[in-house]
């Protein structure tokens, strides 16, 4: 029995070595195999000097060494963009419908990334989907034209050229080895969302968010039931949805730095300075404030609708303007409002090319006009997001020297903070013209950053690497108008009293609807800041 086995295993063994050497000898394959793969680094080279530096062209950096951790960022999306290439062209029909086609999308994004400083994000999706047809054809220049033109001529031609590798033998071995080459690094936390952001990959990641998305916003959450009344004929209520804004930056809280003047100018504002939030990321502190989300039933975040629904049921004209992308856990609450609008669409944080608030002026303004007497308008801003630089403009660079990269640690600390100082600044110039716009009005408006911001302690910055208490400390503060004060006296006077209380961001909710003049079973006074 054992001599059998014996016998077996080396048969198998044999076997193997005689597959090697068929593997490595066979001319036809080794040669064939070598000419594909010249041909895929050959197209990805040309892919990636043309079409790939699109994402990298305007990325600020100081130094060599950050030029260096830009090129390795490259380098690591060519190779996944070789496997990509490497995987369709082992069957050359495959090729000839791909390739082209990848072709083509890739150049219409370079396209509007090197004009525009735009990118393919879900809000495009939808803007395009949702846009007629002449408004999208207003986007075609002749331009666009020509490079779409040339794309596929030089598809046209590289395909004829994959046409003249002859038939390749074990094709299951090149699947395997391209199909590593991609998934490898798509399986890598450190590189997936650098990877899925940027062309080619970032076609089929943001398809798939788009339809994700929508397939979130399907999912009908249950209205509320029970009485909603509203006491008042006309009234506009603001809600600012900060960005990355700690507390203890704000001049108006007693910061050294003058990063609020105007704020501090204002007889009705009420700045609450004690605020803490649970959450110091984006997409899990919204879905929290916007609902009845709190410590014991965070659950609601994600099964209930937010006071805008409520809000509507009161009577109120909703709108949401949009200066950032949105993100599946909040998606449904900007769906629930009567208007969205997009400010931002194909602006993401690693497009360096100014992205600030006053974009959202405009559209404010237009809200404004409508004839509604009760508007709930809700401005999601950008604020102090990294990268600090590219929200505030020349005019407001008050605080120097400021950031030159954006690789974080090229930078001092000093150069940090006066870069975050100037977001701040521009904010406040930001916050007074809205609160200029309000002033004539029945209006209240109450900000809330999302979260704090590291800036240096424990030797840290921004926000989401690690947790620490800075970035649960975000900016807040209400403006109220002087028809405000004087009809709703007993709020503002609460107001006062509770201005130096430690509130959770929780208490959003049910100090909106009591300040919108709300009567509803839903509103808990014990979160309210509008009452004792």
């Amino acid at each position: 029995m054992n001599t059998q086995n014996k016998a077996d295993n080396i048969q198998c063994l044999t076997r193997v070595r005689n597959f090697g050497k068929n593997l490595l000898c066979n001319n036809s394959f080794s040669t064939n195999s070598l000419r594909l793969i010249k041909f895929c680094l050959y197209i990805t080279f040309f892919y990636g000097v043309t079409l790939l530096l699109a994402e990298f062209y305007d990325n600020p950096f100081s130094s060599i060494g950050d030029f260096a951790i830009l090129v390795s960022h490259w380098l690591m999306i060519e190779v996944v963009v070789f496997g990509l290439f490497y995987i369709i062209s082992i069957n050359k029909y495959v090729f000839s419908v791909s390739f082209p086609i990848i072709m083509v999308l890739s150049t219409i994004i370079a396209y509007y990334r090197y004009t525009l400083h735009l990118t393919l994000m879900p809000e495009v999706i939808e803007l395009l989907l949702e846009n007629d047809l002449r408004t999208s054809i207003d986007l075609v220049s002749w331009q666009l034209i020509l490079w779409i033109i040339i794309s596929f001529t030089v598809s046209f031609f590289v395909t004829i050229h994959r046409f003249r590798i002859k038939q390749i033998p074990c094709k299951w071995f090149h699947c395997i080895i391209s199909f590593l080459i991609i998934f490898v690094p798509l399986n890598m936390e450190m590189s997936i969302n650098a990877i899925a952001k940027r062309i080619p990959y970032s076609i089929f990641f943001t398809v798939a968010e788009y339809i994700d998305n929508h397939r979130s916003v399907a999912s009908e959450r249950p209205d509320f039931d029970g009485l909603v009344k509203c006491n008042t004929d006309t009234m506009t209520v603001v809600f600012i949805i900060g960005e990355s804004l700690r507390a203890s930056s704000m001049q108006i809280n007693g910061y050294e730095r003058e990063t609020t003047p105007l704020l501090c100018k204002e007889k009705n504002v009420v700045s609450m300075s004690n605020i803490y939030s649970d959450y110091n990321l984006t997409h899990l502190s919204i879905p929290h404030f916007m609902t009845r989300s709190d410590e014991r039933h965070p659950d609601r975040a994600y099964t209930e609708r937010s006071f805008v629904s409520l809000m509507k049921h009161a009577g109120y004209s909703t709108a949401w303007l949009a200066n950032q992308e949105s993100i599946k856990s909040f998606l449904y609450f900007m769906k629930e409002c009567d208007r969205l609008k997009y400010v931002s669409s194909g602006k993401v944080s690693y497009i360096y090319d100014k992205w600030l608030d006053t974009d959202l002026l405009p559209y404010l303004d237009d809200e404004l006009r409508r004839k509604e007497p009760r508007k709930l308008i809700i401005l999601h801003t950008v604020g102090s997001h990294w990268y600090y630089n590219t929200h505030f403009t020349d005019e407001y660079q008050k605080f120097i020297p400021v950031t030159n990269s954006k690789i974080l640690s090229s930078n001092t600390f000093e150069q940090i903070r006066n870069s975050y100082d100037n977001t701040i600044l521009f904010s406040d110039y930001f916050w007074n013209q809205v609160i200029k716009r309000l002033k004539k009005r029945n209006a209240v408006l109450i900000y809330l950053s999302d979260h704090g911001e590291c800036m240096g302690e424990d030797g840290h910055f921004i926000h989401g690497s690690v947790d620490n208490e800075p970035q649960h400390l975000p900016g807040c503060f209400v403006w109220y108008s002087d028809i405000f004060a004087s009809k709703y006296h007993d709020k503002v006077d609460a107001l006062l009293f509770n201005k130096d209380k430690r509130y959770k961001s929780y208490f959003l909710f049910h100090s909106i609807l009591d300040a919108a003049d709300i009567k509803t079973e839903y509103i808990d006074n014990h979160l309210n800041i509008f009452t004792r």
